[in-house]
């Protein structure tokens, strides 16, 4: 779901980290290590594939490079840090199925399609197919698990989840989306023939924007046909939005000067209304909202405790509801497809990393590799608490190399 954020709210620990689905590296760069090859057996890490491990890669004279053969180097390159996004991914599966929980097709597919439109490594992925469409779509899978996990003691009723919506409406609606041209010139002699042009619709718009990219003026190649009005900096976009309140479809303002040699003329390309949520047709995914909000809240307050008690951490006297708000809009100025969804899962990215941490002391995964003894360490069962003898619990980190620990690639 895609997203550098350098923002840290106020109510989160500099700790804080997006979440993101570790596993995703594996999707979007093709590795190739373990499970994300030929996707291991059906319902596994990976799903299932078509390809053999022996396939040709490629041919060098009368040499071939097969896939095992990348397979192999990959694993040489990045193992360590790759098995265990894996075994994390089917720890999660394992703590699903034992509580009963499932994620659906339905979901995964959904998601999957939100993250995309956003991520054009993701897009590839999607329109490529096969093995890495496979991994992808167990990472989003992991991802979402992790989520009712989470929440898996909230009970939520039609009146809370009715309640939660309507609170939160403006999260669900798809926003009014305003798409503006762009024409740049360097004076403003060419700046006023292009507006002469638009106004007696002797030039297009995109017939204007080709001849300003073509043109020998450093300024006007940076014209486009159309970008969304929040997409602009904030200085253009201020000074620019009481003009296109004011226009029809095709309709241009006056020539604007930004600079001693900078004239621009924007022009209303499309402008589409709100489009009102529907809690009938989106109710699975307003249920995990809320009862992932519920985590955000107690993640929050576990954060402002702490502030209280260390005097070295900023306090936050912001309501849950303003971190919350306050959170969203950053990142949608990073990314305007970021959701309610991705906002708490960036609050709760401390709690998801406590409860792979828990699934990791289970004392249920066997190393069975020696290669891999340094992992080994990191899920081995947690012992008793403190004793006379001075012996105590150990935890196992989750913060890097898992399923939820990891930054996902700067696409997305």
């Amino acid at each position: 779901m895609n997203m550098k954020h350098t923002f840290k709210p106020g109510f989160a620990h500099s700790s804080y980290s997006r979440i993101a689905l570790a596993g995703l590296s594996c999707a979007l760069f093709g590795v190739t290590l373990a499970g994300c090859n030929n996707g291991g057996t059906s319902g596994g890490i990976g799903g299932t594939s078509s390809t053999s491990s022996g396939d040709t890669l490629a041919t060098v004279g009368g040499a071939k490079v097969t896939r095992a053969d990348l397979g192999t180097f990959l694993e040489a390159q990045g193992g360590e840090q790759a098995l265990p996004v894996l075994i994390d991914t089917q720890l999660i599966l394992e703590a699903l199925k034992a509580k009963k929980l499932e994620v659906t097709d339905a979901e995964v597919d959904a998601e999957v399609a939100r993250v995309q439109v956003d991520n054009p490594r993701a897009a590839e992925v999607v329109k490529a197919g096969g093995a890495r469409l496979n991994v992808f779509k167990s990472q989003i899978k992991s991802q979402l698990g992790a989520q009712k996990l989470l929440g898996a003691d909230i009970s939520a009723t039609d009146a809370q989840v009715k309640s939660f919506f309507e609170k939160n409406r403006r999260y669900y609606d798809t926003p009014a989306k305003t798409t503006v041209g762009m024409l740049l010139a360097s004076t403003k002699t060419r700046a006023d023939l292009m507006a002469q042009q638009l106004q007696k619709k002797t030039k297009t718009l995109a017939e204007l924007v080709a001849e300003q990219k073509k043109a020998a003026d450093p300024v006007a190649i940076n014209s486009t046909g159309g970008e969304e009005l929040a997409r602009f900096p904030a200085p253009i976009s201020t000074r620019i939005a009481p003009l296109i309140a004011k226009l029809q479809k095709g309709g241009a303002t006056p020539v604007q000067k930004f600079a001693e040699q900078a004239y621009a003329i924007f022009v209303l390309a499309d402008k589409i209304p709100v489009v009102k949520a529907d809690l009938e047709k989106m109710r699975a995914q307003v249920e995990l909202d809320y009862k992932s909000a519920e985590v955000a809240k107690k993640t929050v307050e576990t954060a402002r405790l702490a502030a209280l008690s260390n005097p070295q951490l900023p306090k936050n006297p912001a309501t849950f509801e303003e971190n919350v708000s306050r959170t969203f809009e950053s990142l949608r100025m990073q990314n305007p497809n970021a959701t309610l969804r991705d906002t708490f899962n960036y609050i709760n990215q401390s709690t998801a990393n406590e409860l792979i941490s828990g699934l990791r002391s289970s004392g249920t995964v066997v190393i069975d590799d020696a290669t891999y003894a340094k992992v080994a360490t990191q899920y081995q069962a947690k012992t008793a608490a403190p004793d006379a003898t001075g012996n105590s619990a150990s935890g196992n980190s989750a913060s890097e190399n898992s399923a939820t620990g990891n930054s996902a690639p700067a696409a997305p």
